[in-house]
């Protein structure tokens, strides 16, 4: 599985690139078949509510069929908005599945 990071108005080192991978390896390994590249999208900004900084993490999954999967979340840190996110990520793809024409396909097909 592919996975491209992309990071905006921050700059992330190996061990926070390395997180990033693992976590989005990890929870997405169920759905590998399906899931056939990650596009996560890192931007460091303020909210809106206070004037701290928030990293904001987007996950886009490509999946077989072409549909996509999509999560988002903010979090104060990269490590808690990236593992949020994935927790996301995880769930949208675990109700795609059972929705998917393609596994409808699979199942009735016996």
């Amino acid at each position: 599985m592919k996975i491209e990071i992309e990071a905006r108005n921050l700059s992330i080192d190996n061990e926070a690139s390395q997180f990033v991978r693992t976590s989005v390896a990890f929870s997405t390994w169920r759905h590998e078949p399906e899931v056939q590249s990650v596009r996560v999208v890192l931007e460091l900004g303020k909210d809106r509510r206070s004037s701290a900084d928030r990293v904001t993490c987007d996950l886009f999954a490509h999946c077989s069929d072409g549909s996509w999967a999509h999560a988002r979340s903010p979090g104060e840190n990269l490590f808690e908005a990236v593992q949020e996110a994935t927790n996301r990520l995880e769930r949208e793809l675990f109700r795609s599945a059972w929705t998917s024409p393609m596994r409808d396909a699979q199942l009735f097909a016996a």
